[in-house]
């Protein structure tokens, strides 16, 4: 009989469960969401992820996206996720490691959850081949393979990637391009005004109760900062780079480019459309403001004075 393995774990309120034929690492981000004391819960699931020991499912159906490491494929059945071997990529071929498959009926061969409460639950299949290397065999590459961001935005949470801290006005969230300052910003504020970073790559964006409140993620870029948390958003902050510090509260198709520019696992003018109503509820929701500003303590007193003021 095979051993089967349970993990349960909470992202901005939604429950993953995990049930496994092989036994995998919690590494230290994904632990912090880590819910131990599953047993004496009845709540729903909302999203099953079953993996299998079973080699990945063969490309199929039109491909949604592409990029260095993976590739994301729609059919009537769903979808189908590839993460590439990057060995195999530096040999020039395109092999996958991993893989699974979301948002179809699950095939035959699934583990057995007829027992699970699983009725509201969008499952998920994850392929680990016989030869996947065991060092490897943790949460974070199954996190990567069923495209966390892309699982959140089907439960109406989305993914901004942004660096946040937590201030008496509420979370900041610091958005931009890779190099434009969100780290340094966030650091300002530590210095400065005792600000906590909460996160120092991405965060997650939801609503509690009618208000907009940001989630902690078990990712932390380069930053090595990933706290779990939620709280209430005071200010989402479109960075950009400049000799004087100058803001601009934006409002309606500015407002909602800035939030959109920087959502993580966004892809295609279908799913835009699909989940423009979550997008345009957090643009007129959500203070949005673009801030050209200096990397020193000058950008830290126009946004807090600006948040003092209320604008």
């Amino acid at each position: 009989m095979k051993k089967h393995f349970f993990y349960r774990f909470r992202f901005a309120g939604k429950v993953f469960e995990i049930h496994s034929e092989a036994e995998l690492d919690v590494d230290a981000r994904s632990a912090l969401f880590w819910e131990t004391e599953y047993f004496e819960s009845s709540e729903t699931a909302d999203c099953v992820i079953q993996v299998r020991r079973a080699e990945p499912p063969a490309a199929c159906g039109k491909l949604v996206y592409e990029n260095t490491f993976f590739r994301l494929f729609e059919s009537g059945e769903g979808f189908l996720q590839q993460t590439l071997d990057r060995a195999a990529l530096e040999r020039g071929e395109k092999r996958a490691m991993l893989a699974s498959r979301f948002g179809g009926a699950l095939s035959e061969s699934a583990l057995d959850v007829n027992a699970l409460n699983i009725d509201n639950a969008l499952n998920i299949e994850v392929f680990l081949p016989q030869d996947f290397p065991p060092e490897q065999e943790c949460m974070q590459q199954i996190w990567q393979s069923i495209n966390l961001p892309f699982q959140l935005l089907q439960r109406g949470i989305f993914t901004l990637h942004s660096a946040a801290v937590q201030t008496r006005f509420g979370a900041i969230l610091f958005c931009g391009r890779s190099g434009i300052g969100k780290s340094t910003q966030a650091n300002l504020w530590k210095e400065y005004e005792n600000a906590l970073i909460l996160n120092g790559d991405r965060c997650a964006v939801g609503f509690v109760d009618g208000a907009a409140n940001a989630f902690g993620l078990p990712f932390c870029g380069t930053s090595g900062i990933c706290l779990n948390f939620s709280l209430p958003i005071a200010a989402i902050i479109s960075l950009g780079q400049a000799p004087e510090n100058r803001i601009t509260r934006l409002s309606g198709v500015r407002a909602l480019r800035a939030i959109m520019s920087n959502i993580v696992g966004l892809y295609g003018g279908a799913m835009r459309e699909s989940h423009a109503e979550l997008f345009f509820r957090a643009a007129e929701c959500i203070p949005i403001f673009e801030l050209h500003c200096t990397a020193d303590f000058r950008a830290v007193r126009l946004l807090k004075e600006t948040l003092e003021g209320g604008e």
